[in-house]
This record gives structure tokens, sequence and C-alpha cells, in this order.
């Protein structure tokens, strides 16, 4: 099924996303079963291409866990046929992300490009894409092999992070953890090493990853935050 949105456009991630959907086994749905409510915990796949960028969003009814296998398989089909229409499924692992509860499908029709619905074990999957054309965080080099640095215009003001942020004192050659895993880091602080000449922080290799799904939860938890904005009087 096809739920055309406002802003619904046909683009190759919408027919690819249709051609890994008809390629998956899916079993038949409970009659009734809608994917309008779901718990936080949704399935993320970065795409990143020159027709467009962003985040599909990928939810099943209630509480009920996405099958990983379903979850591998759909990816090899979507990046073969986005492979076929010279885009690029990012390789970036696949992102578990804890989003704000939301009317999947409601969210969706307002703020996706477009929505997709399908039968699937006893439910309903749903997938939405949410364009973002910096969709993955372009890293550079740092001093030492085993990190790397991030520029601060990927860091959201006001902020949990989830990983260490450092900055670098290139007179004592030493890393300084400015914001723990777990804590804010606020706008105020951002704009303060502005001016003191930093325009960027530091990460652990093995962060990276983290660090994209920290970018990814803060950009749809923004788009749910203005939905329900939008819509309170019907919420």
């Amino acid at each position: 099924t096809l739920v055309v949105t406002k802003h619904f456009q046909e683009s190759v991630v919408f027919h690819a996303t249709r051609e890994a959907l008809s390629k998956t086994a899916l079993k038949a749905a409970a009659q009734g079963a809608t994917a309008t409510q779901y718990a936080p915990d949704v399935v993320c796949i970065a795409i990143e291409g020159s027709d467009c960028s962003g985040y599909l969003v990928i939810a099943t009814t209630g509480s009920e866990k996405l099958d990983e296998k379903f979850i591998r398989q759909l990816k090899i089909y979507l990046v073969s046929a986005l492979n076929k229409r010279d885009e690029n499924a990012s390789t970036e692992k696949d992102m578990h992300l804890n989003l704000q509860m939301v009317p999947f499908e409601k969210w969706a029709v307002q703020s996706a490009e477009f929505l997709r619905r399908s039968a699937h074990a006893t439910g309903e999957v749903a997938m939405a894409f949410f364009r973002n054309p910096a969709v993955l965080t372009q890293f550079a080099a740092s001093e030492r092999s085993n990190m790397v640095s991030v520029g601060l215009n990927y860091i959201q003001p006001d902020s949990v992070v989830k990983c260490n942020l450092y900055i670098y004192l290139p007179n004592n050659e030493r890393y300084i953890l400015y914001t723990p895993r777990g804590s804010k880091i606020y706008g105020n602080q951002i704009e303060k090493l502005k001016t003191q000449g930093v325009d960027k922080m530091h990460i652990l290799v093995e962060d990276t990853h983290q660090f994209n799904v920290y970018r990814a939860e803060g950009f749809l938890n923004d788009s749910i935050s203005s939905f329900k904005r939008e819509s309170e009087p019907e919420l």
C-alpha cells in the first residue's frame, strides 16, 4: 500500500523501496492491523545519493520487534535496486533509533516524502523516507589514528550526546574530554568554542556509528516535535 504524502515525489528511493518490499517474503497481516502506533525502537537505513539523501525509517505495529532477518533481506534488495539506478544505500550499519512516541502514519503523511505499508508477520511494517541532504557525517583525520574529527556544524545544540566529545590542545598535544557520553552539550558552549577558534571536536573511531545514530535521532525527533506542535489540537 502506498500512502501519498503532501511531499510525495516518485524518486529513485521510492522505486527502490517498492521493489525491495515486493521481493521480501511477508506473511499475511492480521485483520485490522495498522502501523499508526508503534514502540519508539525503530530501524533506520541511511541513503545518500545524487537523486536524494535521507533516512528510510522502518517501524512495525505495536510492541513487536522488527525481524533482523527481514531487515537484512530488505536492505540487500534495497541496495541492489538503488545500485541499478546509480544511487547508493549507505554501507553504514543499520541504525536502531530511540524516537519519541508518535502516531507513525500521521507523522509520515505530514513530514515524509512517502510512506509504504506492507503485511509483515502478524501485523504490518511501515517504511517512510525523510529527506536530509547531509545524512552522513563527513569525518576527517585527527591527530591520532584512533580518533577522527567532526565539524561543530554536525553537533546539535542542547542535545544529549551518545559518545564522548573531545577537544584537542595542540600546544600540549592532548585531548581533553569536553562532553561525556550521556551528557548534554549546550548551544552556548558550542558558540563559545567558535569564538575561541575551535571549529571541530574529536571522537573515537569506534564511536562513529553512534555519532551517526545521534544525528539521525536528533533530525527525526526534531521532525516529530514539529509535527506534534502543528497537530496539537488533533492529538
